[in-house]
């Protein structure tokens, strides 16, 4: 244990206890140790019913009643809400019913339940002078005690090493959060939803993302507003255009430090978790179970609502959405929102302008595989490329190394790894599943006709829309007929008497407004029988059965 030198100003008063890693002082050296463990990583109380450990008492008690006994002896005198604390009721109390924001800032009029949000605002908007500098980066902040925890990062001492991969770190802590990379354990989870994540940070970001309407951190060019100094950093690269994070083997660069975390398993290709079934290997745990359900069939979460069942409790709760109308996920960058949290992930890239796709012949890039799909089209119709890229299995062979994967995968592995997080559709082609997500579960139809107001989810049928139409209004003409069914297929007003009740959709004829109908049902009685994909209509089907005779 961290050795500690005791302080007195004069006889008669309270020793102080400091800290040897920092300028923290304790009345008593119990207070102190808890301190401590916050730098040594040290978490000695051990729950007895599953692996997790705490730095202090009081917080594996509270373990113990939300994820065992159930416990939750801390009622609300105003509702029927009960925790497992009274620190999260005192907090329910304060923003449900009395309002009370106890912590101001003593420089301006902000105010905040939470004390947490009172310190990330005074470092947002109150602290330009920071006289704490880094020798060795530039780093600075405006307290020594966080410098000191900062230098950490500078140690060349790694002792800490995961069994799992090349990863070392300076602290035990710092290593059991890297581990829950590979075990997809979630120990910090919201009292208020069934949210869990693996880092502390991330659950107060959740908290008062979604159950606060505090946004502490604003930008200085625009309105724009955040729940964390970190998403305030992702919004400035709209107006800096920066990249700061680079990869060290190629060009790649992103404004998003996750991003570039995920790009560098590209590089290293280590896929540690193997399935003995198929020979499917995942960089994750959680991927490889993920992927266990397409050989056991196992749905064990089922919607109460509907006869739905799904594999993962993330798909299911996808599924929920459609239950309700509420659009939970919302991006932090402008005021995107959306059902599905697959819909989110495309709309990032917007933001982020990262590009991962690349191509082997040239330095084109982008955002989408199927954006790069139809640029290598460019280099098989020059003819500037051989068929270099040959399968070990069969003589099959092509110009392109995506194509020998995906080839790989639909014919010998039988491999889908790209799945929907709404459902159960799975694909060996990351394409596939974009156009899915579009086609099934994205509401957003953003290619729309300027001349009488079509919308749709793609660029080529507003193409084909106006390529059957003027979208004008032509002089009447002579035509006459005895059946009302044939009139109002050759009408040339603009007319739309058959309504949606549903959605406000019209149309000039009745069989259109049938067919319109099917969107709105969740009945998909047409599937292809080579990877699963489903819809209402055949002729849609017939279109999709179209992309499985190119491999």
């Amino acid at each position: 244990m961290a050795t500690c030198a005791g302080k007195s100003k004069s006889e008669g008063k309270v020793k102080k206890l400091t800290c040897q890693f920092c300028e923290y002082k304790g009345v008593n050296s119990s207070r102190l140790e808890e301190h401590v463990r916050t730098h040594t990583g040290e978490r000695p109380f051990q729950c007895q019913q599953c692996e997790y450990s705490a730095r202090q008492k009081r917080v594996l008690e509270m373990h113990i009643r939300i994820k065992h006994t159930g416990e939750r002896p801390y009622r609300c005198k105003h509702c029927d809400f009960s925790a497992a604390s009274s620190t999260v009721l005192t907090n329910h109390v304060r923003a449900t019913h009395t309002g009370e924001r106890p912590f101001q800032c003593a420089l301006c009029d902000f105010s905040s339940i939470y004390k947490a949000s009172l310190q990330h605002h005074i470092m947002a908007k109150h602290s330009s002078h920071r006289p704490h500098k880094c020798t060795e980066c530039d780093f600075a902040t405006v307290g020594k005690s966080i410098l000191n925890r900062h230098m950490v990062n500078h140690a060349d001492v790694k002792p800490y090493r995961c069994e799992l991969c090349d990863h070392s770190t300076n602290t035990n802590h710092e290593l059991k959060r890297h581990m829950a990379t590979h075990t997809g354990e979630k120990p910090h989870k919201c009292d208020f939803c069934d949210y869990s994540s693996t880092i502390k940070s991330s659950l107060k970001r959740h908290v008062l993302a979604l159950h606060t309407d505090e946004k502490p951190y604003k930008c200085d060019v625009c309105d724009y507003t955040a729940v964390s100094r970190y998403s305030l950093k992702q919004h400035a690269v709209k107006h800096t255009g920066e990249k700061p994070y680079k990869c060290d083997t190629c060009d790649y660069a992103t404004a998003v430090k996750s991003s570039l975390t995920t790009h560098m398993k590209k590089h290293t290709g280590k896929k540690p978790y193997k399935c003995e079934i198929c020979g499917y290997s995942a960089t994750l745990l959680q991927y490889l179970k993920n992927h266990m359900t397409n050989h056991t069939g196992d749905k064990p979460y089922k919607c109460e609502l509907c006869e739905y069942a799904a594999s993962t409790k993330k798909r299911l709760q996808e599924h929920m959405a459609k239950h309700s109308t509420d659009k939970p996920y919302k991006c932090e960058l402008c005021d995107f929102r959306t059902t599905y949290r697959v819909n989110l992930k495309h709309h990032m890239v917007t933001h982020t302008g990262d590009k991962p796709y690349k191509c082997d012949a040239c330095d084109f890039s982008a955002a989408h595989m199927s954006r790069l799909k139809r640029h290598m089209a460019k280099h098989s119709a020059a003819g500037t490329l051989d068929n270099t890229h040959k399968c070990d299995v069969c003589d099959y062979s092509t110009m392109f190394m995506y194509r020998l994967k995906r080839h790989t995968m639909a014919k010998h592995t039988r491999e889908k790894p790209y799945k929907c997080d709404a459902c159960d559709f799975s694909t060996e082609r990351i394409e596939r599943l974009e156009r899915h997500i579009l086609a099934t579960h994205a509401g957003e139809k953003p290619f729309k006709c300027e001349v009488c107001g079509y919308s749709t989810k793609a660029k080529i049928n507003l193409k084909r829309h106006m390529a059957k139409r003027t979208c004008e209004r032509p002089d009447k003409c002579d035509f006459s007929t005895e059946r009302t069914e044939k009139l109002e297929r050759h009408v040339h007003a603009g007319e739309k008497p058959f309504k949606c009740e549903v959605c406000g959709y019209s149309t000039k004829a009745k069989t259109n407004l049938k067919r319109h109908m099917t969107t709105h049902s969740d009945e998909k009685p047409y599937r292809c029988d080579a990877c699963g994909f489903s819809t209402a209509l055949l002729d849609t089907l017939k279109r999709h059965m179209a992309t499985h005779t190119d491999f």
